[in-house]
């Protein structure tokens, strides 16, 4: 009886350790760098994207040179909706950056008014 007492209370103190959560160094308060930018190839166009907090920005008359950076959060959705305004058919082209490196991007070509939209979660 006692080797079987014995032997129930090692299995219950094993199970305890590997149970237990261990501590991955989650206490680094360093957070995630997350810079979200919104790029545009386009010669003339209406731009509307997603700014902190889901507020939408809004901008008319855009080109190449478009740039619109913020710091996001995790959850954060990441839209980027881009049309031509200009009298000449033009490919438009929308990409969403995360830290620099391109997260995604659509492109279209369309006789009336080229548009895109662009959109993603950030995890």
């Amino acid at each position: 009886m006692k080797k079987a007492n014995y032997l129930l209370a090692l299995c219950l103190i094993t199970v305890t350790i590997f149970a237990c959560k261990k501590d991955d160094n989650q206490n680094d308060s360093t957070p995630t760098a997350r810079t979200v930018s919104y790029r545009i190839q386009c010669t003339d166009c209406f731009v509307s994207c997603s700014g902190p907090n889901g507020v939408m920005q809004n901008f008319f008359h855009q080109n190449d040179s478009f740039a619109y950076s913020y710091n996001a959060q995790a959850g954060d959705t990441l839209l980027l909706a881009v049309q031509n305004t200009s009298n000449i058919v033009q490919t438009v082209t929308g990409m969403i950056l995360l830290n620099g490196g391109i997260r995604t991007f659509e492109s279209s070509t369309c006789l009336i008014n080229g548009t895109v939209i662009v959109s993603d979660t950030l995890n």
